[in-house]
């Protein structure tokens, strides 16, 4: 070494781990609370739907109620909205192969689901559950948004669109699910993403 040289100098220093921001999920009572501040119908059945299903917040606003099958209590989660090249929205395949899926609906969500389209005022070309004034594609924002006013109206606690999701699948576990079963309603790809999220 030259005189006056320090060796640390030539260290290289690991960069700081980035921790990926832990997803809040809600208890029985909390998403309760929450439901009952939602006053907007379409909104409520959206996040209704979110919560008894655990679907993804682009996959919920891709369904179409040809993929909703009434008679045998189902939902075919085939097609998601996905956001392109300068914040360009289309319709594409859900996230991964493992997420175009059929899963089962409860009786509470089918009589929900029912009557709303019973109500719907209006109709989309499409046959999308939830469109916008003139029946076309909302915005993927547009859950954040709703979602934030509540919470913000009625001091509730802060959640996001993906917190349904979350307390979906603990709500799963609670019940005695399996982790496989759990996966493959969530759609996930592999296996640990569901585990980190039963360990969370």
């Amino acid at each position: 070494l030259v005189s006056g040289d320090n060796p640390f100098d030539k260290v290289i220093k690991p960069k700081p781990t980035k921790h990926r921001k832990v997803t809040p999920y809600m208890t029985r009572e909390e998403l309760s609370a929450l439901l009952n501040a939602i006053t907007h119908p379409m909104w409520y059945v959206y996040f209704y739907l979110l919560a008894h299903t655990g679907a993804r917040r682009g996959e919920a606003l891709a369904a179409r109620w040809q993929d909703i099958d009434f008679a045998s209590a189902t939902w075919h989660i085939c097609r998601t909205i996905t956001v392109g090249v300068g914040n360009v929205q289309y319709y594409s395949t859900p996230k991964t192969y493992t997420s175009d899926r059929t899963i089962d609906l409860d009786p509470d969500l089918v009589r929900v689901l029912r009557e709303y389209r019973s109500k719907q005022k209006v109709q989309s070309v499409e046959g999308l559950v939830f469109c916008t004034a003139k029946g076309g594609m909302l915005s993927v924002t547009k859950p954040y948004a709703y979602l934030n006013r509540t919470i913000r109206r009625n001091n509730l606690k802060h959640v996001s669109p993906h917190s349904f999701r979350h307390t979906h699948c603990s709500m799963l576990f609670e019940a005695g699910w399996t982790i496989k079963d759990v996966q493959e309603r969530l759609g996930h790809r592999d296996m640990q993403t569901t585990m980190n999220i039963y360990l969370h």
